[in-house]
């Protein structure tokens, strides 16, 4: 029983280890990050992308998946979602129909050759499972209706957003009283929700 808990902290240094080693920009990297990076920006380096298809339940994305690439190595393999709308456009930039090139040389941020192409998008979930959206607002959130906003001290408030004006929020509360709250007083969480309405 001794010796079962003397190697313990081993385990732990050799996963410790493991997940320093893999690089940002990589699917496995914001996976492992999950907590830390979920809705918000992402940057990834793709290989070639392959079509999955429409996504269940939600027609309005389509989805692609694609290798991601630090080096020459492969970390993970990205969900990337599109709005359809723009599923050909994309298709037609990233899919690399003869393959890539391949030679000594290959990197993400070498010249010789191409090896991968730089993506930004948003990450977020749904039903489990990670996505990687090209666009700047999570698509499985409905800003229409009510959601919940927290100012920087954790206090929350289910309400409706009206207007978005300047560093101004206008909202109505579940009981219809209608306030202006400040935007730089909210969590950052919060703001982005905002903002995301404002572009809705």
């Amino acid at each position: 029983m001794e010796s079962r808990y003397l190697m313990l902290p081993f385990f732990v240094l050799i996963i410790t280890i493991a997940d320093a080693k893999i690089p940002k920009d990589t699917a496995d990297y914001y996976t492992l990050n999950a907590e830390r990076y979920l809705g918000k920006n992402a940057q990834l380096y793709i290989e070639d992308i392959t079509l999955a298809g429409t996504l269940e339940n939600h027609p309005e994305l389509t989805e692609f998946t694609s290798l991601t690439w630090h080096g020459t190595d492969s970390f993970g393999i990205a969900h990337i979602l599109v709005d359809t709308k723009e599923a050909e456009r994309f298709y037609k930039k990233y899919h690399a129909p003869d393959g890539y090139e391949q030679s000594n040389s290959i990197g993400t941020k070498s010249n010789e050759g191409w090896k991968a192409k730089r993506l930004h998008c948003l990450f977020v979930k749904s039903d489990g499972q990670f996505y990687f959206y090209v666009g700047n607002t999570n698509p499985f959130i409905s800003l229409k209706g009510n959601i919940t906003l927290k100012n920087m001290q954790g206090k929350a408030v289910t309400c409706k957003i009206l207007e978005v004006r300047g560093t101004k929020v206008k909202i109505q509360r579940t009981d219809n009283q209608v306030f202006f709250l400040e935007l730089t007083k909210l969590d950052g969480d919060s703001q982005r929700l905002d903002r995301n309405w404002q572009r809705k």
